[in-house]
């Protein structure tokens, strides 16, 4: 059956991450593998060099006909928290247009916004925008429908974040590679913050050596105590990193 084939693929700066997932006809994940492809064009530019990495990324893992979740994140990536009179999404929404959280108006966003649970004393409430350029989003899903493949949803980091640590409070920090570290702040799940650095805090250096750990993809900055630690992920998704041998960066993808 057509498009019984899945990828997620995690487009970072200069390093695409794929996780590729082959199921059975009633649904059973029959296996997954995970590859990492070195982008040749940097592809955040848009147009052309975005056609050309998703044209190389499918020849080389064959990706032709599968279905598509795309993974997003990093300085164009607009997520902020704002509040208004109502619990309604559709209402949110339309709010979030003309409260002026999608910039300064000079270009089109894609985004979906999400209630963080919390209402203030005052009747508002309060949600979390996550938005990203339209022009980007609509060049990748056109790149890859040329070839035939479904992209079946646009994801971003901080809420992959929050499925990959759904219980606790503090920061996660998510190494992508070098130089290119995503920061969310989570709260049981719910991503109340995020942004991007080039390198780990000295504190979080000294933890690593003093555990004796060289390399470690995912850390977590507890807010109630403020340690060091690693990060609290899901036990499913440990199980499957385990089982199919998957990297952390990869493993953001699992489902």
């Amino acid at each position: 059956m057509k498009y019984r084939k899945q990828a997620g693929i995690w487009f970072t700066r200069t390093m695409i991450y794929v996780l590729k997932k082959q199921k059975s006809w009633y649904g059973k994940v029959q296996v997954q593998q995970a590859c990492r492809y070195a982008c040749k064009h940097t592809w955040i530019q848009g147009g052309t060099h975005i056609q050309t990495v998703i044209h190389q990324l499918i020849e080389t893992y064959h990706l032709q006909s599968w279905r598509i979740t795309v993974l997003v994140g990093d300085t164009s990536l607009i997520w902020k928290k704002f509040t208004v009179p109502s619990n309604k999404k559709e209402e949110a929404s339309q709010l979030a247009v003309w409260d002026e959280s999608l910039g300064d108006g000079s270009r089109m966003y894609a985004f979906d916004v999400q209630w963080t649970g919390n209402k203030q004393t005052d009747g508002m409430y309060e949600w979390m925008l996550g938005a990203y350029p339209y022009d980007l989003v609509i060049d990748i899903v056109d790149a890859f429908e040329v070839h035939d493949c479904l992209v079946e949803r646009i994801d971003v980091v901080p809420a992959a974040a929050g499925r990959l640590c759904p219980v606790g409070e503090g920061l996660l920090y998510l190494v992508a590679r070098e130089e290119e570290i995503h920061v969310i702040g989570l709260k049981h799940g719910v991503p109340i913050s995020y942004g991007m650095t080039a390198q780990l805090p000295e504190e979080a250096v000294q933890w690593m050596q003093s555990e004796e750990q060289l390399i470690v993809s995912m850390l977590w900055l507890d807010g109630p105590t403020q340690r060091w630690m690693h990060a609290p992920v899901r036990k499913s998704v440990q199980e499957q990193q385990k089982q199919w041998e998957i990297p952390w960066q990869a493993a953001v993808l699992i489902d």
